[in-house]
C-alpha cells in the first residue's frame, strides 16, 4: 500500500510540474513578444456584431487569412487581445470577423436552424500579404464567396489611439 502512495504521491507532483511549466511558457509568450517588432501606439480592437454577415460586406482587394482551429483545441478566449498580439508581431490587421463554436446555426431573420456543428470562425484581412502569420495558425484563403453559418458575428476593427491622449 506504501509503494503506491509513493507512485500516485510522484505522478501528482510531475502532474503538477508540468501545469506550472505550461503556465510559465504560456505568460512567457505573451510577456515576450508583446513588443517585438512594432513601434508606435499599438490599436485598440472594437467589435461591433451583424445579424448576417453577406459577401459583398467583405473588402474586394486585400489579403484573407482564416484562422486553423486544431482538432480539441479550445477557442480564442479574447479577439481584440489575440488581434492586438498579432498587430505587435508585425501583422496589419486591417478588419476581421469571428463567430465562436456553434452547435447548430440560427437564421435571426426566419428563425430556421440547422444541426450542424460549427467550429470557429476567425478570418482576417490585410491590405498587403504577410506570410508570418501563418506561423499563428492562420491561412491565405481566396475572399470568401460564402461564409459558413454567417449570423450573429462579431466584426473587429482597429482605432488608434488619438496624439492627443
Amino acid at each position: 500500500m506504501f509503494p503506491n502512495s509513493i507512485g500516485l504521491f510522484s505522478s501528482g507532483i510531475a502532474l503538477a510540474f508540468v501545469a506550472l511549466s505550461c503556465a510559465t511558457t504560456q505568460e512567457q509568450f505573451e510577456s515576450e513578444h508583446w513588443n517585438t517588432k512594432k513601434k508606435g501606439p499599438i490599436p485598440t480592437y472594437l467589435s461591433t456584431q451583424v445579424e448576417v454577415l453577406e459577401p459583398r460586406m467583405l473588402p474586394d482587394s486585400g489579403v484573407y487569412y482564416l484562422y486553423h482551429v486544431s482538432d480539441g483545441a479550445d477557442q480564442v478566449p479574447d479577439i481584440a487581445k489575440k488581434l492586438r498580439r498579432l498587430y505587435v508581431l508585425g501583422i496589419d490587421i486591417s478588419m476581421a470577423w469571428y463567430r465562436p463554436p456553434s452547435f447548430g446555426c440560427t437564421n435571426p431573420r426566419t428563425g430556421s436552424s440547422s444541426d450542424t456543428l460549427y467550429s470557429e470562425f476567425l478570418l482576417l484581412h490585410l491590405e498587403k500579404r504577410n506570410e508570418s502569420v501563418q506561423k499563428y495558425n492562420f491561412y491565405e484563403i481566396a475572399r470568401p464567396g460564402s461564409i459558413p453559418c454567417p449570423y450573429r458575428i462579431s466584426i473587429y476593427y482597429p482605432q488608434f489611439p488619438s496624439e492627443d491622449q
